[in-house]
This record gives C-alpha cells, sequence and structure tokens, in this order.
C-alpha cells in the first residue's frame, strides 16, 4: 500500500522534477521511504539548484526536488538544497573554519497546517588564532497560511522563528530564539487578530532564568457566555520573567438567542399526522439579527429549510425529534429587519404536528419576530406559500440571534 502510494506521488512529480534539474551532471530519480524525487550532486562550485554561493570555497552541493512524507501524515513538495564552506586558516594545515547550510522551500500540508514553508538551518565553525572553536547553531523558519491549533482554533497568518546557539568556551553556552507570529485567531472563545513578538535568550546550564521579552497582543471580541462578550485588546507582556498585563477591554450584554415559536407556542396540540407537505410559518424580523439554528416539533428525522422571500434557499438541515422539539446548527444565515422570510419542514407523509390557535389569529409578534402566518404547500420541497391565519401546521421553528 505505502509502495503503491509512493508510486503515484512519483508520476504526478515528474514533469516538475525534469524542469527543476536539467543542466545537472550528476542526477538520479530516486523512491526513498520519507522522499521521492530528484537527487543532483555538484561536487564543483556551480549551483544550479536555485540560489545558492558560487564562491570558490563551496566544496559540496546537493539538491532534491521533490516530494517529501511524514509519518504523522504530512507531505513537503519542493526544493532542498546543502551544501559546504571552507576556508584553510593560516595558522595550522590541521584546522579549517567551515559553514554548512541546509534549506528547504516549498508548500507544506498536513493534519495542522496548510501554506508556504521555508527553512533554513546552519552549522559554523569558526576556528581562533589558538586554534580553538566553538560550533555555533542557527536556523530559521517561515511559514505563512492556516494552522490547525492543539487547543482548538484556527490561526491564519504569517510565523516566523529564528534560532542561535553557541557553546560556551570557558562557560555554559546560549541559545537566542525570536519569534514573530500576525494574523487572525478564531476559537471558541475568541474571534480577532493575534500578534506576537518574541525574543529570549536562555543559558545551557539551566540555572539562570530566562532573559527577553515577549509580547502577545489579542485585539477582537472574547465569547464570556451567551449572553455576554468582550471587545477590545489585550496586552500580556512577560519581560525577563515578570509578566504585565493590559487589558482595556470591555464587557457587551449580547441578547438571547430567541425560538419565536416553540417559546410561544399556543393553542390546541395534535401529533402524529401522516402529512405529506412542506409545512411552517412566514415571518418578518424586526431587527437585524442571525439565524443559528433550524428544528420544529415532529416524529422522525426530517428536513428544515429557510427561504428568502423569492422562495431561494438560505439554508437547510436534517434534524431528528420525537414527538417533541429539537433544532440542529446551520452556518449563520443574516437576516435583515423588515424583509420577509419563511421556515418550513418536510413532513415526508408521516409524524406531523399542528395547533389549532382558536380566536388568537396570527399574525403575532414574538420577541424580535413577528410571525405572518402559517404557510404550507403539498408534496414540494419549494417554499410553501399557502396561507392559514388560524392553524400552525407544521410548527417548523428558527433560533434567531437578534444583533446589538
Amino acid at each position: 500500500m505505502r509502495r503503491a502510494r509512493w508510486l503515484m506521488l512519483a508520476l504526478v512529480s515528474v514533469t516538475y522534477l525534469v524542469a527543476t534539474t536539467e543542466a545537472w551532471a550528476e542526477c538520479q530519480f530516486v523512491i526513498q521511504p520519507d522522499f521521492v524525487g530528484t537527487i543532483c550532486v555538484a561536487p564543483d562550485t556551480v549551483s544550479r539548484c536555485a540560489v545558492l554561493p558560487t564562491s570558490a570555497t563551496t566544496t559540496t552541493v546537493e539538491c532534491r526536488v521533490g516530494r517529501w512524507l511524514f509519518d504523522e501524515g504530512g507531505v513537503f513538495d519542493g526544493v532542498s538544497k546543502s551544501y559546504k564552506d571552507e576556508t584553510a586558516t593560516p595558522y595550522s594545515a590541521c584546522c579549517q573554519a567551515w559553514t554548512r547550510t541546509s534549506a528547504k522551500t516549498g508548500d507544506l500540508r498536513s493534519p495542522t497546517f496548510d501554506g508556504t514553508f521555508e527553512s533554513t538551518a546552519t552549522e559554523y565553525r569558526p576556528v581562533s588564532a589558538n586554534l580553538n572553536y566553538l560550533p555555533r547553531f542557527s536556523t530559521d523558519e517561515a511559514r505563512h497560511g492556516i494552522e490547525t491549533l492543539s487547543g482548538g482554533g484556527i490561526f491564519a497568518g504569517a510565523q516566523t522563528t529564528s534560532t542561535y546557539s553557541s557553546d560556551g568556551h570557558s562557560g555554559p553556552g546560549f541559545t537566542l530564539t525570536q519569534m514573530n507570529k500576525n494574523g487572525t485567531l478564531t476559537t471558541d472563545q475568541f474571534s480577532g487578530t493575534l500578534k506576537v513578538e518574541s525574543s529570549i535568550s536562555r543559558s545551557d546550564d539551566r540555572v539562570q532564568p530566562p532573559n527577553g521579552i515577549s509580547i502577545t497582543t489579542m485585539a477582537g471580541t472574547w465569547t464570556l457566555s451567551p449572553t455576554a462578550r468582550q471587545t477590545g485588546t489585550l496586552i500580556t507582556a512577560v519581560v525577563n520573567g515578570v509578566t504585565t498585563v493590559t487589558d482595556n477591554r470591555g464587557t457587551v450584554a449580547v441578547r438571547p438567542p430567541e425560538t419565536p415559536w416553540q417559546t410561544n407556542a399556543y393553542g390546541s396540540l395534535r401529533t402524529g399526522i401522516n402529512y405529506n407537505y412542506n409545512m411552517g410559518y412566514q415571518f418578518i424580523p424586526q431587527v437585524n439579527g442571525r439565524v443559528t439554528q433550524l428544528g420544529g416539533f415532529f416524529n422522525g428525522t426530517k428536513t428544515v429549510r429557510l427561504y428568502n422571500a423569492s422562495g431561494s434557499f438560505l439554508a437547510w438541515v436534517d434534524v431528528t425529534a420525537n414527538n417533541g422539539w429539537a433544532y440542529a446548527p446551520i452556518s449563520p444565515v443574516q437576516l435583515q429587519a423588515g424583509q420577509t422570510y419563511t421556515v418550513a419542514v418536510n413532513l415526508a407523509g408521516s409524524g406531523a404536528s399542528y395547533r389549532g390557535l382558536g380566536t388568537t389569529l396570527l399574525p403575532q409578534t414574538f420577541g424580535s419576530v413577528r410571525i405572518l402566518s402559517s404557510v404550507y404547500l403539498s408534496n414540494s420541497t419549494l417554499m410553501p406559500t399557502t396561507q392559514t391565519l388560524s392553524y400552525m401546521f407544521g410548527q417548523a421553528d428558527i433560533e434567531f440571534v437578534p444583533d446589538n
């Protein structure tokens, strides 16, 4: 199975690979456990793999073009390049200073990220006059795309991370990490922009606390409860281990969701009717707002639909009820005050209910919604248009969240 997958990846990549690796004298196509593509080696000073140094000190160059597969499900399509620069020292023929670099550029797709990805890793060995050398390492990574967070939520934007470390000569070495993140963040509790600026240095002995500064700025809306939110900016700064919070968020009361017919239903109830009808009610929102769920009172699994005044579908969802009220969420649909809409359930020949309204006829206003009439249409999923003011047929309903 794994080999078949790699063969498919190889066929997809061939055209791109041939075009990218032209003029390399030492190239071969390979299928490896974690890579399928072309590997080229240039032992001379001329590089044909993107942009690489061409100085006389460049001793080896390797270029890979293709697809990398990761065990956790990630796929990277792009180019990798690695090379080594060497410079002889005047102190001894035995010792040389060198720099070894590897880099990747391409597209990364995984269960947690989808976007562009670039990385560079460099190892240095400078040689001093007394022939001592201190290895140094640096990595730079940049990504731009959509990230699924482990704690839930989505981040969309750019992130760059740079790390520099050096072994100590007469004491512990250190590691410096710089990170910048800028984009939008959406979670169950927050929606808005996120910006992170961080520069932290840590000693390798781990005795001293990390030094540096990290500033996280969040600007947007926090959901505290169904009826309360906070809007504004929250800034968290950590300087040498000391945290300071600047909070200028204000609490905003949110109007609670409304279920116009469930909350206000009246009249004599009948259930278990074998109606083959599309039934519900016609209504006008009194304020702007969003429909977030569709539902009703019936028995079985039924499709509930929301229509605009011209009869176009705005949303629909299957809802399962047991001779009682039930709702299912939809992607929120924005409604405009003063416009006419219809909600209806397709009963498909069974499980219907209705209420006889007696002398209290429609139309009636319930909270932010005015119900104009009950409507029905035989054997169809189109918007029902036949009206009655003395019955509520089908008992379809909406969840309506008024705008603040």
